[in-house]
């Protein structure tokens, strides 16, 4: 829940310190809800979710596959975000760490953390190619204690 209510804020343009995520922005919100599950799981929808849990005994690279959506009208952009979100335990620094990251025909690009002690990692593309089958891959680097559930969540829209 917390990946997709993240996910789907609007950028207010103003500093982190102010804003947070930004404003959310519930048609957004609800967009990777909306794809059929066989769709996300095949890859085929622009939009979706996945969840999981990293473990100490096993961190393993989970990928996604997604299709960027067809332009609707000439002269728009379709843009990509995606957010990552991990379990912590309480203390004074993160102690579990995961890597985000997509890969597209022009490379790959991964993310850390918004701030040093922060278990939300986020993606912005912009200028996606009509099409094109993108892979999104979660990545755990340390796990602290045995497991670490996580979710993710990535939605493909016009500006």
């Amino acid at each position: 829940m917390k990946a997709l209510l993240i996910n789907g804020t609007d950028d207010l343009k103003l500093p982190s310190t102010v804003q947070g995520y930004g404003e959310i922005n519930m048609r957004k919100v609800l967009t990777p809800v909306q794809q059929a599950v066989a769709e996300i799981k095949s890859g085929k929808a622009a939009s979706g979710y996945a969840q999981g849990t990293a473990s100490r005994d096993e961190m393993d690279v989970q990928t996604f596959k997604a299709t960027v959506p067809p332009q609707s009208a000439a002269g728009k952009k379709i843009n990509l975000q995606v957010t990552l979100v991990y379990h912590d335990y309480q203390g004074d620094q993160i102690q579990n760490r995961m890597n985000l990251f997509v890969q597209t025909q022009r490379g790959k690009t991964e993310t850390a953390p918004t701030t040093q002690d922060d278990n939300v990692h986020r993606i912005f593309m912009n200028d996606m190619t009509p099409g094109e089958v993108i892979t999104i891959g979660v990545e755990p680097k340390l796990i602290f204690k045995k497991k670490a559930p996580w979710g993710v969540v990535w939605d493909h829209f016009e500006v």
